[in-house]
This record gives C-alpha cells, sequence and structure tokens, in this order.
C-alpha cells in the first residue's frame, strides 16, 4: 500500500466484515469480529484507508471507526439476517431486514455511498472527504 499515490482513494474490498452489527447463530458471533478488528483494522489506520466495504453478514449498514467509514452491504440477493440483537458501539445507520446494494460515487477528494434497496431507491446516503 506504500505504492499507493497519497491524493488517491485507499478503498478495502472485503468478504468479511470487521464492524458489524448483527446476532448470535450457529454458535458464532455476527458482529464486531474481534480477530480481524485486533489484527488487520490497525493496517488500515496506519495507512490511511479512507473505506471499507464488506458483506458476509446478510444486513446492511455503516460504521465508523477511528475516521475509517464500514459499509457492511451482505444482503445483496439473499435473504436479509433477523433483526440484530447486539449493535455495534461503531453503528452509524442500519437498516432491519433489508436487501441492498452499496452505490459509491467518487468526485476528487469527496465520495458519496448511498445504499439502495432492490428497486434501487435510496435508503441511506452518506458524503465524506478522503482521509488525506
Amino acid at each position: 500500500m506504500k505504492e499507493i499515490p497519497e491524493e488517491d482513494w485507499t478503498i478495502v474490498l472485503s468478504h468479511g466484515f470487521y464492524y458489524a452489527s448483527g446476532i448470535y447463530a450457529f454458535g458464532w458471533e455476527w458482529y464486531d469480529n474481534q480477530e480481524t478488528i485486533n489484527s488487520i483494522t490497525p493496517l488500515f489506520n496506519e495507512y490511511n484507508v479512507d473505506l471499507v466495504c464488506s458483506g458476509h453478514a446478510h444486513n446492511v449498514e455503516l460504521l465508523e471507526e477511528n475516521g475509517v467509514p464500514y459499509a457492511v452491504c451482505g444482503a445483496f440477493g439473499c435473504l436479509p439476517d433477523p433483526g440484530r440483537t447486539y449493535t455495534s458501539p461503531a453503528s452509524v445507520w442500519y437498516a432491519d431486514n433489508q436487501s441492498a446494494l452499496l452505490d459509491i460515487t467518487i468526485i476528487g477528494d469527496r465520495c458519496s455511498l448511498t445504499f439502495r434497496d432492490s428497486d434501487f431507491g435510496s435508503l441511506y446516503t452518506i458524503t465524506f472527504d478522503n482521509n488525506r
């Protein structure tokens, strides 16, 4: 990541989530994954990551930790998880029982994230600058 020019956006795409609200099911905590939070997210801070997008949890959520937005959009085309029983302290916005997709628009140093429902209607939008 040292080769990425400082003015460029640094976006991480990941199947597994880091921060997320969710449920306990099948013997596993489907929410804030402490193993990946402890081992990987320090790199996001060290290398000035601007946005982290993930799935795996079948819900739709925006979280923020240490100035880094985390977009969870794992309910794309599948059955959503039941309503959360755990709310992550990093949660900014959450849609219960919702399938969605994430629309990302970057123009210069501004990024807009729009979570959209299956009819492409807007569920939630946020705009922010990169971490430079």
